[in-house]
């Protein structure tokens, strides 16, 4: 702990406002800094600068796909008081380009600028420019209206869960406003990606539906409302009572079994309330094949909240009423 203090006494004894000769060994040394600095700064010198640039055209009607650079470089001679002006001023104020065909104007050579360069530069003798030229991309903007539609293929839902129902989607078209290249090149459906993941529970909100770069296009409007109802699918197996048609009315010509099973998919909620009155499987009397005495069987009709069925068997056998009877 001694010896810490005896180092902290020694530094401050250096520092210290007695100690005169340091002082006066720094204030020599700053002044003759100063000296040659402000010598150094009256003499000729050759560099390179860079001088911000603007374009100056009709913003009205247009947009830049891509901008023009920042600044030119250019190799400039002049006092080191101009140039140090030059390089550590923060206003300093870009030279204005105009363009009056800014659509048809691709590109500006650097040689191009050189006159109203040198006159931007004031007291700096331009040599050169080393920009070789300044490109940039202005195009015209476009509108178009847009059928919306959202990408079914992409919804990423919960395992086992489906979508049970139309989509919805509200308003159903927007405008959109672009570069004219761009715009041109748009099919008439504009595809909305579902920006969830794991869905198990139906959608009720807006969505963004801009997929491009909203710095170079806008879509009108913004957002759009959509509606997605969504089930979890079931693996099910229900029986259900066949009917006869074109059967003899007189019974004496009937179908065994009578009832069949039929496998499909359900949609959770409706499990506990299957009416079977939704489902119709007949026989078709006219569909008998008198040879091994079978008859077809054909599912006429299955409720919107089922699908992928399939049938215990596809025929069932004939029994005459003799054979009902045992005689």
């Amino acid at each position: 702990m001694d010896r810490i203090v005896k180092i902290g006494r020694w530094i401050k004894s250096i520092i210290a406002p007695k100690n005169q000769d340091l002082k006066i060994v720094v204030l020599s040394l700053l002044g003759a800094t100063i000296i040659w600095f402000l010598s150094a700064l009256n003499k000729t010198y050759t560099s390179v600068i860079k001088c911000p640039i603007n374009l100056e055209y009709e913003r009205d009607g247009t947009i830049a796909v891509k901008s023009p650079p920042e600044f030119v470089e250019a190799n400039v001679t002049g006092v080191g008081w101009d140039l140090l002006k030059q390089n550590i001023s923060f206003n300093n104020q870009p030279l204005q380009i105009t363009l009056d065909n800014p659509v048809e104007t691709k590109q500006i050579a650097g040689y191009a600028i050189q006159p109203l360069l040198s006159q931007h530069l004031g007291s700096l003798n331009l040599n050169f420019i080393i920009t070789d030229s300044i490109t940039f991309n202005i195009q015209p903007l476009k509108a178009k209206r847009m059928f919306l539609k959202i990408n079914q293929s992409h919804i990423d839902l919960e395992n086992l869960y489906e979508v049970v129902s139309p989509i919805g989607i509200s308003p159903d078209t927007v405008w959109l406003t672009g570069p004219l290249t761009l715009v041109d090149t748009l099919p008439d459906t504009l595809l909305i990606q579902i920006p969830f993941q794991d869905i198990e529970e139906d959608i009720n909100q807006t969505i963004p539906v801009n997929p491009f770069d909203q710095t170079l296009v806008t879509v009108d409007p913004p957002e759009v409302y959509v509606q997605i109802d969504v089930s979890k699918i079931i693996d099910f197996r229900k029986e259900f009572e066949i009917e006869l048609v074109n059967f003899p009315l007189d019974s004496s010509i009937l179908i065994n079994p009578n009832r069949i099973g039929l496998n499909f998919k359900i949609q959770e909620e409706f499990i506990d309330i299957i009416p079977e009155s939704d489902f119709i499987i007949i026989a078709d009397y006219n569909n008998v094949n008198l040879q091994d005495s079978t008859v077809s069987i054909e599912i006429i009709e299955i409720p919107f909240y089922v699908e992928e069925v399939t049938m215990d068997t596809s025929k069932v056998k004939l029994v005459y009423a003799k054979e009902k009877s045992g005689t």
